[in-house]
């Protein structure tokens, strides 16, 4: 009959399961032993601490490609917009310096030069940072002026001659989400020309962060239009279906747009580059 064996102790479970020195063939100590596991556990959790470490460098567009030509986006050691260049498919450049910002951070006065011409732009604001006009001057004459107001759903822009004649009108609306409803474009004369709405959003990042206020078009909102509706309203009764489809990197801005026009089948693309900092 099998004698029963008595239960092991500590002492010898740690002797059973810790390894042999084999450089003196005598069991190692085992407290130093447990030490050094501890240590290269440690070691191990805080390497993969440190790998799925979160980046918290934030995310810049610095080169946009469309049909017309390529623009890139120039930031300086504080990591904030001071030039945009403009190269056109024709070779033309054209560069906006910003020299002026006000406490909040934006331009108050920008300098453009194109084929050796040079213009200068003066930004106001309201009390909600909100653009209120830009003057345009060459060679320190004003050439246009565009007045921009605000109700709580609409944002209204008209362009006037150094005359003082209207030149254009623009009236965005806007949904609860910031998102751009739709819009309608009147001419000179003030007659209503062009009807649009705008029928679907994504849940995305836009383009509209990276923009100064002077130069982000009223349409690009808050997340990217994948779906809009232009009617032609002096002229013909024809109506246009946009279609947007985006491509995104892993921080979910877009880096390729491409816009389908229908009926007439015509279709082009954008495309974006970024940067971290």
């Amino acid at each position: 009959m099998l004698q029963k064996q008595p239960p092991l102790l500590q002492t010898e479970v740690a002797a059973n399961t810790i390894p042999i020195n084999m450089k003196n063939g005598k069991p190692m100590n085992a407290i130093k032993i447990l030490s050094i596991l501890m240590c290269l556990s440690t070691f191990i959790c805080c390497k993969k601490s440190n790998d799925q470490q979160h980046d918290n460098r934030k995310t810049y567009l610095t080169k946009l490609t469309n049909i017309n030509g390529t623009t890139i986006f120039n930031y300086n050691p504080e990591n904030k917009l001071a030039s945009i260049t403009f190269t056109a498919t024709d070779g033309t450049i054209t560069t906006q310096t910003y020299s002026d910002f006000n406490a909040a951070g934006l331009p108050t006065k920008s300098t453009i030069v194109q084929a050796g011409e040079t213009t200068t732009k003066e930004m106001e604001y309201d009390g909600q940072n909100r653009l209120v006009k830009i003057t345009v001057r060459e060679a320190d004459a004003i050439y246009k002026t565009s007045v921009y107001s605000y109700t709580s759903n609409s944002m209204e822009y008209s362009n006037y001659s150094s005359s003082g004649s209207l030149w254009g009108r623009f009236v965005y609306t806007f949904d609860v989400k910031g998102n751009v409803s739709g819009y309608t474009v009147y001419n000179s004369s003030n007659v209503l020309t062009e009807r649009i709405t705008c029928n679907a959003y994504d849940d995305k990042k836009s383009l509209k962060e990276f923009y100064y206020h002077e130069d982000t078009r009223p349409f690009m909102s808050f997340n990217n239009n994948n779906l809009s509706e232009m009617q032609s309203v002096s002229g013909g009764t024809e109506t246009y279906t946009h279609t947007y489809t985006h491509e995104y990197n892993q921080d979910g801005y877009p880096t390729k747009r491409t816009l389908r026009i229908m009926p007439t089948e015509f279709e082009t693309t954008v495309t974006y580059e970024y940067t971290k900092r």
